[in-house]
């Protein structure tokens, strides 16, 4: 199995609908790019989970049973991840077209 360029770790705790948003924009952009994308919940109580295996089911889900913060929630997602570079990406946060891109070009020049 190859190794992803990127994972991309996404912690949330009851941000559904921001999620889903920045889940669609890492999607949008990744088609040149090898990535895997994990998301660790923190306990939601708002959907998320349901929402990431009907609309996002490619997406690799760590669920916590509780809410074990955001700097342990990256640390859980990097332990499990595979690529050769991990990108921290806010759960509110939307990738501007071409960001990803642009983040490619500086990996493959490293």
């Amino acid at each position: 199995m190859s190794c992803p360029d990127v994972s991309f770790i996404i912690v949330s705790w009851n941000t559904k609908a921001y999620l889903a948003r920045c889940l669609a924009t890492v999607s949008r952009d990744a088609e040149n790019l090898g990535i895997e994308v994990v998301v660790v919940d923190n306990g939601s109580s708002d959907g998320t989970q349901a929402k990431l295996a009907q609309e996002f089911p490619a997406v690799r889900v760590i669920q916590n049973a509780e809410n074990v913060g955001f700097g342990r929630g990256n640390n859980i997602g990097a332990q499990v991840s595979r690529g050769r570079a991990l990108l921290l990406l806010n759960s509110d946060c939307e990738l501007s077209p071409g960001a990803l891109e642009v983040y490619a070009e500086a990996l493959h020049r490293s």
